[in-house]
């Protein structure tokens, strides 16, 4: 699954005679300036960094550009207003989770079948034939994918290891310890919680742990329906049909953990009103843990590097689900994305700056940790070193995902940084595939929103431990989701994925 080893010299050399050729087109011509959509907050010296880029874009491609920050508040509604709206943006980001398969269907997209190739042959040709295969709807090309090996899925629980060492608790390395660190908080501090995370959380964790065991020569785990739990899919096996959590018998033990957690106080009673994500309120200190639902190795390193300067006196730890499981999942080909979309002004001009953020070192430096010397050093291991100014742009902190190459990164010598790539060697070396496939919910829309819909209302609470009948519980929320059409939905994802592996020869 790793992705083809760009011989780095080679490209740069090629994309800097691309650079010099856009140049000297558009010499004479006034210099354009492109709308770039990025997600997340933007950093506080993002103007300083921009400055830098737009010096180095205006000399090699005659543009510059102006990036703009989607805040996570109401994400969804605002991404869509902006995409069907018509507003200007000339570049724009997409991943699976925010819908790319089913806005590039829609028509929200350039295709690019025809003029990657033309206007981007360098970077065309860098970017394996697998990516481009795996960013495929409807077998046409909407997107630029990335450089870089990632790992999006895995998952991750942090918490408080300075707690744990005060209160005597064996280190944890497994579920019983975890247990006896959550007794622990919940006799000595009062007033936080041990973990604040519902239990569809709990349950891409924990109960991918439990099925884990149970299945040694499987990979079961959420599958094509993004940020749900009603169906999951076997990546060590892809022509086994997908399956629901509860037709696995590690599951009812999953359902009798949750509410032995609950009764034990591990959460509140109220967790499903919960609005602050579970990191949030471990910062906070609210609570002792993340018990890692949305935790990947990169938002980890993130997270203890913000612990590292806010609280200094704390100190994180952090246990890997990944490798108490036995295999991790590499990111979806689908997952960092970059497209042209529809209303673009200059669409050949986008691809341009695309190809020149993904091979262009001074740019990738300056995306990826900012200003050296102001932001961040290099020591003489040649690694990226955080500078006190990372505070106002730490590393990535452009949140320019879909950039990134990975023959351009720096290692990593800043807080947490070693223990962050022996996690990338640690999981190459029990990788499991993914594939391109997504999953087109117009034949079951209506199925789909309500299935969603049950989950939430009947699901959540049965995985958060607070239902007092398990198995009443079970077959209420069974017996909804048929109501909602779950036969249907599930059925039309088999078509659809039985289709794919036709397509693609397997």
């Amino acid at each position: 699954m790793k992705r083809l080893i760009i011989v780095l010299g080679v490209v740069l050399l090629a994309a800097g005679t691309v650079f010099a050729a856009g140049t000297k087109e558009g010499a004479q011509a006034a210099a354009p300036e492109l709308v770039i959509q990025l997600m997340e907050n933007e950093p506080a010296d993002y103007a300083m960094v921009a400055a830098e880029i737009n010096k180095i874009l205006l000399q090699k491609l005659n543009c510059t550009v102006k990036f703009n920050h989607l805040t996570w508040t109401d994400w969804q509604q605002k991404y869509k207003l902006l995409v069907t709206s018509g507003e200007r943006v000339d570049v724009l980001y997409a991943a699976n989770w925010n819908n790319y398969a089913d806005y590039a269907r829609n028509g929200a997209y350039v295709q690019l079948d025809d003029l990657a190739p033309k206007v981007i042959p360098t970077l065309y040709k860098a970017i394996p034939k697998a990516s481009w295969d795996g960013v495929k709807v409807g077998g046409h090309v909407y997107a630029v994918p990335d450089l870089k090996d990632g790992f999006s899925g895995s998952f991750h629980m942090v918490y408080r290891e300075d707690l744990r060492k005060k209160y005597g608790t064996p280190p944890i390395t497994d579920v019983a310890s975890i247990e006896k660190y959550f007794d622990a908080i919940k006799q000595n501090e009062p007033s936080m919680y041990p973990s604040e995370e519902r239990g569809d959380g709990w349950l891409i964790t924990l109960g991918t742990y439990m099925i884990a065991k149970g299945n040694p020569r499987s990979a079961w785990s959420t599958g094509v329906l993004t940020q749900s739990q009603l169906l999951w899919f076997d990546y060590k096996n892809p022509k086994t049909e997908y399956r629901a959590p509860w037709e696995f018998p590690e599951y009812r033990q999953f359902l009798q953990t949750m509410h032995d957690y609950a009764q034990r106080g591990y959460w509140g009673k109220d967790i499903l009103a919960e609005t602050s994500i579970a990191p949030e309120l471990l910062e906070a200190g609210k609570t002792a843990s993340s018990i890692g639902g949305g935790e990947n190795v990169d938002k980890v390193q993130e997270l203890i590097q913000r612990v590292a300067k806010n609280n200094p006196t704390w100190e994180i730890g952090e246990f890997s689900w990944d490798k108490a499981r036995g295999f991790a999942i590499p990111s979806a080909a689908q997952q960092d994305l970059t497209t042209i979309p529809i209303q673009s002004k200059y669409p050949e001009l986008g691809l341009k700056v695309i190809e020149a953020f993904l091979l262009d070192k001074d740019l990738q430096f300056l995306i990826d940790y900012g200003i050296k010397g102001t932001h961040y050093d290099i020591n003489a291991k040649n690694e990226y070193v955080q500078l006190p100014g990372a505070k106002n742009y730490a590393i990535f902190g452009m949140a320019a995902w879909a950039w990134k190459n990975q023959n351009l990164l720096l290692a990593d010598g800043s807080v947490w940084g070693p223990q962050h790539d022996a996690y990338y060697k640690t999981f190459n070396s029990i990788v499991v595939p993914n594939n391109g496939f997504s999953f087109n919910t117009d034949p079951v829309k209506a199925e789909w929103t309500a299935c969603n819909q049950v989950e939430q209302q009947y699901g959540w609470p049965l995985w958060s431990g607070l239902v007092a009948n398990i198995d009443d519980g079970e077959r209420t929320f069974e017996q909804k989701l048929k109501e909602a059409g779950f036969d249907k939905l599930r059925a039309e994802i088999q078509t659809q994925w039985a289709a794919y592996l036709k397509e693609m020869g397997q």
